[in-house]
């Protein structure tokens, strides 16, 4: 238990049993689908997928000989 407590940086007086109880609970819970699908926020503005390229300073690729 002390290896798990180092390992997982935590504070003194935490039990890393309920942490994994909590995580096992958490799992099975993701399983059997009753954690509730994440929904896109409808305020959230959508971004076109073609971006207009942005402008680029020109370089002038003239070689001199």
């Amino acid at each position: 238990m002390e290896k798990i407590e180092r390992v997982l940086h935590l504070p003194k007086g935490v039990d890393p049993r309920v942490i994994f109880a909590r995580l096992k609970d958490g799992i099975l819970d993701l399983i059997l689908g009753k954690v509730q699908e994440a929904k896109p926020d409808q305020t959230e503005i959508q971004q076109p997928l073609n971006h207009p390229k942005e402008k680029l300073p020109r370089v002038n690729r003239t070689i001199f000989a």
